[in-house]
């Protein structure tokens, strides 16, 4: 009963997130938990993070209560940005004194956003008092002179240009050192955030890009020129190799790209590795259900020609999955679900008719010729409902037929023509594989019924 009245009690007061509106959240409260462990040492980086949290979020400095699923609700949590981002300009501005009044100015605003930090407030504007009542430096004041256009620089992404800028502005080491950090640190965010954005914009299929114009293509993917950047990011320099793969799919590019994801994310799922998996199994799959079907009416040597071509695309996939390691397949099991679809495509390559090699027609005139035709005819019809057949099994099965039918009509006395006339349905059939197997083989009347189909 106590505990259930404490947990009543710490539930009272939380704003609750339905589970469809829970995705921001979930977020948002991540970037709270990282930025809190970066105020001191990171500030810059802590607030870029939390302006970032605090974007698609309605409800903020309170409790959050969360439905992870229908009526199932996380214990509640603290969710206090504005303290947080309030508290890192505190930090910066002591780290700036060349901004500290509008980084003061700045954390006060966000603190008094927060109803639960009274505290924090009064040592912000108390901060604020103290630094109005100093002098400004001369270094100090020529920080300050550069800093509005290298401000404006650094928010329209000419972060080259804003290292540029400082040049022979008569700033102290370390006053060029916080703002070149803090240039890359927003170059960092930036490109982080567009490498997510072309994460989120990738399709299910390769198929999807293929019905983009080169314009509609160049827009939904557009990346960051190169021109202006000061840092590397990983993940961006993975989205520009993918691109050519996107336009032009290869299976072979797609699965680079897939190999080259996996180092990008090392805990959990890896979302850029599960992205262009994806994109290497629906275009591996697309290829080798594309030789299956293209294998239905193949000639021989055809047919064996897509299956090489199915085992060699299947061999890549394998040797792709055996360079992933153990740890790293078990977080990403659908790379073996996948392996298993793709293993039993070539299950759908046509086989021949094992059966025909066991029809003797020529036996059935050692005893009733015309019974034993109707059984050898009867039998052969029950296999003309197989799918998956051979193209030369077909071509067999519909000589055959014709044979056992035509024998069974001429061996009443009857024409050529009503032989034709009664195997007629088989004609079309037999074109369409090409035409009878070894047509003289029971002499010239069967001969000339094979030649009456072809009419």
């Amino acid at each position: 009963m106590i505990a259930l009245i404490l947990l009543l009690a710490a539930q009272e007061g939380s704003t609750t997130i339905r589970r469809n509106e829970k995705e921001p959240y979930l977020k948002a409260l991540k970037a709270c938990r990282e930025a809190a462990e970066k105020i001191d040492s990171e500030p810059q980086a802590a607030i870029d993070a939390l302006t970032e949290a605090l974007k698609g979020v309605k409800h903020v400095e309170c409790r959050l209560r969360i439905e992870q699923r229908p009526g199932d609700f996380d214990n509640p949590v603290d969710f206090y940005p504005h303290q947080l981002r309030g508290r890192a300009r505190m930090a910066l501005a002591a780290k700036r004194p060349a901004d500290a009044e509008s980084l003061l100015r700045d954390a006060i605003d966000d603190l008094k956003r927060s109803p639960e930090s009274a505290r924090y407030l009064k040592e912000a504007e108390a901060a604020l008092e103290k630094f109005k009542s100093k002098p400004v430096p001369p270094a100090e004041d020529a920080a300050a002179k550069v800093r509005p256009a290298w401000r404006e620089l650094v928010d329209t992404r000419k972060y080259k240009s804003a290292i540029a800028l400082l040049e022979g502005k008569g700033l102290t080491d370390a006053q060029r050192k916080v703002l070149v950090d803090d240039t890359e640190s927003a170059c960092r965010s930036h490109l982080v955030e567009q490498a997510s954005a072309f994460r989120r914009k990738l399709p299910r299929s390769v198929r999807e890009t293929a019905e983009l114009t080169d314009d509609e293509f160049a827009a939904k993917f557009a990346l960051p020129a190169p021109d202006e950047m000061v840092v590397a990011v990983p993940a961006l320099d993975w989205a520009r190799a993918l691109l050519p793969a996107l336009r032009k799919p290869s299976v072979d590019a797609l699965l680079a790209s897939a190999a080259a994801a996996a180092p990008l994310e090392e805990k959990d799922e890896n979302p850029w590795f599960k992205a262009s998996e994806l994109l290497a199994f629906g275009a591996a799959r697309d290829a080798a259900s594309a030789a299956v079907s293209g294998a239905a009416d193949a000639a021989s040597a055809e047919r064996a020609r897509l299956r090489a071509d199915v085992d060699a695309l299947l061999g890549r996939w394998k040797e792709f999955e055996s360079k992933l390691d153990a740890k790293f397949r078990e977080r990403h099991a659908f790379v073996a679900a996948h392996s298993k679809e793709l293993a039993a495509l070539p299950g759908g390559f046509p086989k021949d008719l094992a059966e025909l090699d066991a029809v003797d027609i020529e036996s059935c005139f050692a005893k009733d010729a015309a019974a034993e035709l109707r059984k050898v005819e009867s039998s052969l019809k029950a296999l003309e409902g197989r799918t998956g057949v051979t193209r030369e099994s077909r071509q067999s099965l519909y000589t055959l037929l014709v044979t056992a039918g035509a024998l069974q009509t001429l061996l009443k006395g009857e024409s050529e023509d009503a032989a034709a006339s009664a195997v007629a349905a088989y004609g079309p059939k037999l074109a369409a594989v090409g035409g009878a197997v070894e047509p003289a083989r029971f002499g010239p009347r069967v001969e000339r019924v094979f030649e009456r189909l072809r009419k």
